[in-house]
């Protein structure tokens, strides 16, 4: 086959072949000598270097700049230069995310601090550097079991101090008391990687760590929140071109990771910062994210309390309810059949009943049986019919039972009691927290069922409440902010119910007409379509025809049409920038966002809600930071517990319920000054359901 392609398509072979010879007899009217290169350092070339700031390609200009004597000339300029950069072009972003492809090593000299005259002689050189980076070297998995092995200080790239935390009681006082001064002293700023967990191990070990300056890992995400890993060896490959050093093997793995750690910290933390003054997200990072870490430190080691046995109940009860329900579908379907197969349920659904040809719908593709979906979003397009609905019922509640009911229990750490859940900073790229190990943000709250796990969780002791502090409609009210919609502004100036001026205007009766239902669907209506929603997911949501879920549409884009000026506002900044961005600065970077397709849609959803999510994100974390610094300086007994979305709950000693309701409430709604009040619920109860 090859041989006969060769044979027919012979003259574009031998043209083919021409084109790539180099003709090495062409006549040149230049010299040898004349193409030998300018000798002169390109660090030293202000013509060249002043094109790599116009370019933006900040990394190459530090490369060649690094250590050298234009670099300190240049220094303050470069600053200013970066500082007053609008926006992170493409080019700069394109070298954000290239992977290197050769990558060296570095070995790290190694110091052992175990003498007083070592540290002594330590600290000297520390009083002369800026800054101190800090590595830690832990076993344990559990935020209360975590144990120091080692710790590392590093004051000069390619330098680290060690200490071995297994002498560390023989270790003399003065010695001790030194190393704790140092970490307490606020003064002296600190670099570290991962400082939720540091602190969290520093405090079980009685050692206060203050003044810190930077988090690698927290810069990391907000430099590239797109990123799936911010973990130190991905960031030294990634950011330094480098792989860990292999030259001191002979040292033991604590020692030699945290010592290499501790240097990398460093040297890391310089090339983000560059890049987050850049992209003027420095004051997010300093005022939001590093002491959010110092809170969410705290909120996990306090933990949350729940009912075991009031959870052994309702998983009981469950039990009985998923068996009523398995056996009304095999009534319902005829047949007997495994729930939690997609094959059997596509067999019934669409073989059997043809369920989707009798109410004219065209299920997604999947890879799996007769390749139709049976996914939530097309079950609920069937559920004229019995059959699907009972099978979302199933499934929902075999969800929550399996999930939640069962596993909570199993979260409870036999010291503590409590439940310590990982509330994750660098997980979405909207800034929202995330939690993990249980993910305790999902538990649904609009179900009944969902509703009584939710009764499970109850204060630390009989003599002690929960609080609940929720943010009361806060993404419409960003809205507002942004859009200045005056139907928004006024209603929330005067405390009106939107949701009850939207359904007048969609359904085409008086206010005072609005009922309960009515009202129902219209708050599915304005935050759906704040963020785009279509026609088909509204009339799913709002359990209406697809025409009526247009209509809807028209009608409250004709009502809010500055809310549609805004998200063509959101999608055109987006596309001319690459990246979208909140109230505060943090940007959420769109790289698909003049693609085609499904990338292209995602990208423009996510250049709609990132303004709105992100910035509500922002208003409670900055929230929660206050509130827990008045916590410390009131010295109050109460705990903040958990962070779920829009929502706070803390963990309350009943002399202490008065106080804490007001400084919860003033500090959440004064957090930040909006278009619109910011409006805050507070609800008391002897476990979560009643508080909130």
């Amino acid at each position: 086959s090859l041989k006969s392609k060769l044979e027919e398509g012979r003259e574009q072979a031998m043209l083919s072949r021409e084109l790539v010879t180099i003709d090495r007899k062409v006549p040149l009217p230049i010299d040898l000598e004349d193409l030998r290169l300018d000798e002169t350092k390109l660090s030293e070339n202000k013509e060249f270097l002043d094109l790599l700031h116009e370019l933006e390609l900040v990394t190459l200009y530090r490369r060649l700049t690094e250590g050298s004597d234009s670099s300190q000339k240049q220094k303050t300029s470069d600053n200013n230069h970066i500082s007053s950069k609008k926006t992170l072009s493409q080019a700069v972003q394109l070298e954000l995310i290239k992977e290197p492809t050769v990558r060296s090593s570095k070995p790290i000299r190694s110091n052992n601090l175990k003498t007083e005259e070592e540290w002594e002689s330590f600290q000297k050189k520390l009083n002369e550097r800026k800054k101190l980076a800090l590595a830690l070297y832990t076993n344990g998995e559990h935020q209360l079991d975590y144990h120091i092995q080692a710790m590392a200080l590093s004051i000069d790239v390619g330098e680290a101090y060690f200490i071995s935390f297994e002498d560390f009681q023989n270790l003399s006082k003065y010695w001790i008391k030194n190393l704790k001064e140092l970490l307490k002293d606020s003064k002296k700023p600190k670099l570290v990687y991962d400082l939720k967990k540091t602190l969290q191990a520093l405090q079980i070990h009685n050692i206060e760590l203050k003044g810190v300056e930077g988090d690698v890992m927290i810069a990391a995400h907000l430099s590239d929140p797109l990123s799936r890993r911010y973990d130190l060896d991905y960031l030294m490959g990634r950011r330094l071109n480098r792989e860990r050093s292999s030259a001191d093997s002979e040292l033991p793995p604590d020692k030699k990771v945290s010592c290499e750690d501790a240097s990398t910290i460093l040297e890391l933390h310089d090339l983000f910062k560059q890049q987050l003054i850049q992209t003027e997200m420095i004051n997010a990072y300093r005022h939001i994210e590093i002491p959010l870490a110092e809170t969410l430190a705290q909120i996990e080691l306090s933990g949350v309390r729940v009912d075991t046995e009031n959870l052994g109940r309702i998983s009981s009860e469950f039990e009985e309810r998923l068996d009523e329900l398995r056996s009304r579908i095999h009534e319902q379907s005829g047949q007997s059949f495994n729930l939690n197969s997609v094959v059997d349920l596509q067999n019934v659904i669409y073989e059997k009943f043809k369920l989707h040809e009798r109410f004219n719908i065209k299920p997604k593709k999947i890879k799996l049986g007769n390749g139709m979906s049976t996914d939530e979003e097309t079950l609920e397009k069937l559920c004229e019919d019995p059959l699907p609905r009972s099978i979302l019922d199933y499934r929902s509640l075999n969800k929550l039972k399996n999930t939640y009911v069962d596993q909570l229990p199993d979260h409870v750490h036999s010291r503590s009691g409590n439940i310590h859940s990982r509330f994750q900073q660098t997980a979405t790229a909207t800034g929202r927290l995330s939690s993990d190990n249980p993910n305790l943000q999902n538990i649904p709250v609009r179900s009944s069922e969902g509703r009584r796990i939710r009764g499970a969780f109850v204060p630390s002791a009989s003599n002690r409440m929960l609080l609940s502090a929720d943010y009361s409609q806060i993404e419409l009210r960003i809205v507002a902010h942004y859009s200045k919609d005056p139907t928004f502004l006024e209603a929330y100036r005067n405390n009106d119910d939107i949701h009850s001026l939207t359904a007048s205007t969609i359904f085409k009766v008086p206010v005072d007409q609005v009922d309960r239902e009515m009202r129902s669907k219209a708050k599915e209506v304005n935050f759906g379509l704040i963020y785009k929603m279509g026609p088909e997911r509204l009339s799913i949501v709002t359990q209406t025809s697809k025409s009526e879920a247009k209509a809807f549409i028209e009608r409250f884009f004709e009502k809010y049409s500055t809310i549609q000026s805004l998200q063509e506002r959101f999608l055109t900044k987006a596309r001319k920038e690459g990246f979208t961005t909140t109230l505060l600065g943090r940007r959420r970077y769109l790289p698909e966002i003049n693609a085609k397709g499904m990338l292209k849609r995602m990208a423009e959803g996510a250049a709609v809600n990132t303004p709105i999510q992100g910035s509500a994100a922002e208003i409670i974390k900055l929230a929660m930071i206050k509130i827990q610094q008045q916590l410390q300086q009131r010295k109050m007994e109460s705990k903040m517990i958990l962070s779920v979305h829009d929502e706070l709950v803390f963990d309350v000693p009943n002399e202490e319920e008065h106080e804490l309701c007001k400084m919860v409430k003033d500090t959440m709604e004064n957090v930040m000054i909006l278009e619109v009040p910011l409006l805050v619920e507070i609800g008391l109860g002897k476990n979560w359901l009643e508080a909130h």
